[in-house]
């Protein structure tokens, strides 16, 4: 029997701090055409990702038979993702109205300072628990003192604990939503079977034959089942999260 538990933390800003004076207005930004490399300005984008992954798994081998090893186990998983991700934006404190551009900071002397948005101004912020159990089953089978057949079945359920939108098309062609939130449900529970077969055989003193069938079951990265904002507008630039 075993027991873990993981931390992954991964972020990524230009500073650790928002109010650090080095964050310039994203007036000053610039770039090379078609691509994303910036020749001016600092990169607003800021983005943090907390994963916590309790886990316990129990094996068990027994020999029933004389030619039959029987190997059971059960294992569960345990989730707490937290995610941020945002563009900072700029505005002048003291004149919330005024537009952030070189005009009015030359012009008018605003003084234009990055604040977080809220979520109509692109913050995606999130906690999920998603919850992964597994169990097999595994005969390994003797035959004839030197052919080994191995039989399995895998169980696995995965709860995504998100939400997914069905209806992600229309939503597509109509535009009548900015991020694509119009239609979302709870995405349902995955169930997932697994069968293998193999058999190994030896061709000479030093050398065995195998061949093995089967199927693998892998989730995608939590980014790709989670998160459940993308903005139309600008659909180019994000990944939608299919938690489904």
């Amino acid at each position: 029997m075993k027991a873990s538990y993981n931390v992954d933390i991964q972020k990524s800003a230009a500073y650790d701090d928002i109010n650090d004076p080095r964050y310039l207005p994203s007036f000053y930004l610039r770039s090379f055409p078609n691509t994303g490399y910036l020749t001016g300005g600092v990169e607003p984008v800021r983005f943090r990702r907390n994963t916590k992954t309790w886990a316990a798994k129990f094996d068990l081998v027994t020999q029933l038979f004389p030619d039959h090893e029987v190997k059971f186990g059960i294992e569960a998983r345990w989730h707490k993702l937290y995610a941020q991700v945002y563009t900072l934006q700029f505005r002048d404190p003291n004149d919330t109205n005024a537009t952030a551009s070189f005009s009015n900071m030359l012009t008018s002397g605003n003084v234009f300072l990055p604040y977080v948005p809220t979520a109509a101004g692109g913050l995606t912020e999130y906690t999920r628990h998603p919850v992964n159990f597994s169990t097999y089953i595994q005969d390994k089978i003797e035959l004839f003192r030197s052919i080994i057949l191995n039989l399995g079945l895998r169980y696995e359920i995965f709860k995504p604990a998100a939400d997914y939108n069905p209806a992600i098309s229309n939503e597509l062609s109509l535009q009548d939503t900015i991020f694509l939130q119009k239609n979302l449900q709870s995405a349902p529970t995955k169930h997932m079977l697994a069968p293998r077969l193999s058999v190994s055989y030896p061709i000479t003193d030093q050398g065995r034959s195998d061949s093995r069938t089967g199927t693998s079951i892998r989730l995608g990265p939590w980014r790709a089942c989670t998160a459940t904002r993308c903005s139309a507008r600008r659909w180019g630039r994000h990944r939608l999260a299919i938690p489904t």
